[in-house]
């Protein structure tokens, strides 16, 4: 969440600490390898086939799938929810099926609110869906409001808010705001792995600069920044940095881990996940950005090996090719 939200800082870590594999992705554009529905959307959400009988309500929508340990916990949190949530409120749990598969709804499903399935993955397509899960707060006009983690207070206080909204009121949106390509990177400090102070001007590289957000408590993260020291190897010649931003943790309880898995490679500890959510809107992770000679941020976009390597290539002038995530995994 914005840090200056009364809700409090997003703390979606807590209910997907065991997010699930994707196993395939849409191709990015260049430019900024972003979610195009950040924001109060241009489209009507409830246009599309599995929420259209949704129509008029205020929709608490968690996509995800059958024996995803994620999605089972955020089914919880909002089974819970469902019991006292409010008159014009609607809650459905949308299963995702990865492109070329085929899902239905969950054997003996009893949450006491509906299932519906993504049979086409239009949802999915539309929303830029990445991670299983993924909730997402819909108001009555169709606008997606918030996507992130599935926190019980949080819901409760963003759906309230949406609730008392007045027609010809600002759509206030909840999820944490990407900065924007060309804009500064915003200039983060903290502790590294070392226990040393380290900032972004004293890490970044003279030509481009790649930070990973990262958690250890995602299995796909730690899985994914295995990559980093032979991407720092590739491009140390060609002037380019890589630095990682681990949210959540201690120094204590990171440290072995990235010593050994990430070694060279400059670690923050963003422990209250002030760097990765208040400065740079990261809602899940691994995702990347790449900065300029100039320190200003060049693209973004959930972290794979080809999509970092592909944007360092565009930024340092090697490749123009459009940046693209491959078919892989993500968490």
């Amino acid at each position: 969440m914005i840090a200056t939200h009364p809700i409090g800082r997003n703390r979606w870590m807590s209910i997907l600490a065991v997010p699930c594999l994707l196993l395939f992705l849409t191709a990015c554009q260049s430019g900024a390898l972003s979610e195009k529905n950040e924001g109060a959307e241009p489209f009507n959400a409830y246009a599309l086939g599995p929420l259209a009988t949704y129509q008029d309500q205020v929709t608490v929508l968690l996509m995800g799938k059958a024996g995803c340990p994620g999605t089972e916990k955020g089914t919880e949190v909002l089974t819970g929810y469902n019991r006292s949530k409010p008159d014009g409120v609607s809650i459905v749990r949308l299963e995702v099926p990865p492109p070329g598969k085929k899902l239905g709804k969950p054997e003996g499903w009893n949450a006491g609110f509906p299932c519906e399935v993504d049979v086409d993955r239009k949802v999915a397509e539309q929303f830029d869906f990445f991670y299983y899960p993924t909730l997402f707060i819909i108001d009555r006009g169709g606008h997606v409001r918030y996507r992130g983690g599935c926190e019980g207070e949080e819901i409760m206080a963003i759906v309230q808010e949406i609730l008392v909204e007045e027609p010809g009121d600002p759509k206030k949106i909840f999820t944490a705001p990407k900065p924007a390509v060309g804009q500064p990177a915003a200039a983060f400090s903290g502790t590294t792995i070392d226990g040393a102070k380290a900032s972004f001007s004293d890490l970044r590289g003279d030509a481009a600069t790649l930070v990973v957000f990262s958690s250890l408590t995602c299995p796909f993260s730690r899985k994914a920044v295995e990559c980093l020291p032979g991407i720092r190897s590739s491009f140390a010649s060609k002037g380019a940095s890589v630095i990682v931003v681990n949210e959540g943790g201690t120094l204590e309880s990171i440290r072995p881990f990235y010593t050994s898995k990430v070694p060279g490679v400059p670690v923050i500890v963003d422990s209250e996940r002030e760097i990765g959510v208040d400065m740079y809107g990261v809602q899940t992770v691994p995702f990347f950005y790449v900065m300029d000679d100039e320190g200003r941020i060049a693209l973004m976009g959930p972290f794979t090996e080809t999509a970092a390597r592909g944007s360092l290539n565009n930024v340092l002038g090697i490749s123009k090719e459009p940046v693209r995530i491959e078919k892989s995994g993500a968490g």
